[in-house]
């Protein structure tokens, strides 16, 4: 025997599909927050990228340019070096006859000797000031360093007093070379918010006063 089916719940049906259209909305509204999302990390991602690669090439450039000044700097040293070898040379072969002649003298004549002696004497004097103080025949070539300084001012509107004072200072050219360098990387830490709290950058000069002060500790 067949039985009819039991008349449908109208309420039952609209229950269903309110549920039905209220799970179309949210799936709906998932999709375009997911889209949302994934063009906003896609933006990001873009950004960053730009940001790596031109961090990248400021490192370059600041390598680039701490080799250049090193390599400046040594070839200046070097330079400075031969120029005071060969006064040295010079100056030791012009006096070496000049004593020999006086010592020879002095085996005839004993007024004779002591003249030559005050002679010889004379020129040793003399060929110390010249080793060890400035002349045209060792002064040491413009500072590379100073040179650099100088363009920063120029081309980047660099400006410290202190500076100013270090690179008008004879010498103390790994000095100054470092100071450029602390000042590039205090510099640069700043426009990337790295924070310098903990690096230590105090320096200490060492050499009795007078002697130029040619080493340096540092420390960071």
């Amino acid at each position: 025997m067949n039985l009819a089916a039991p008349p449908a719940c109208a309420k039952c049906a609209r229950e269903k599909e309110a549920a039905e259209a209220l799970a179309h909305k949210q799936h709906q509204a998932q999709e375009r927050e997911d889209a949302i999302n994934a063009q906003h990390y896609l933006k990001v991602k873009k950004i960053q990228d730009q940001i790596d690669l031109e961090e990248k090439q400021i490192r370059l450039m600041r390598l680039q340019e701490d080799n250049e000044t090193t390599l400046l700097q040594k070839e200046a040293d070097l330079t400075a070096l031969k120029a005071k070898a060969k006064a040295m040379q010079r100056n030791s072969s012009n006096s070496a006859p000049d004593s020999i002649a006086s010592y020879s003298k002095s085996n005839s004549n004993g007024d004779e000797q002591r003249k030559q002696t005050r002679k010889t004497k004379g020129q040793s004097e003399n060929l110390s000031k010249q080793l060890y103080s400035p002349s045209k025949s060792n002064k040491v070539p413009a500072s590379t360093v100073q040179e650099k300084w100088e363009r920063m001012k120029r081309s980047e509107g660099a400006v410290n007093p202190a500076i100013d004072e270090i690179m008008a200072m004879i010498g103390l050219e790994e000095v100054k070379r470092k100071i450029l360098a602390v000042k590039s990387k205090i510099e640069n830490a700043q426009r990337q918010g790295i924070d310098l709290t903990e690096d230590r950058m105090g320096m200490s000069l060492l050499g009795n006063p007078g002697t130029g002060q040619h080493h340096v500790s540092y420390r960071y």
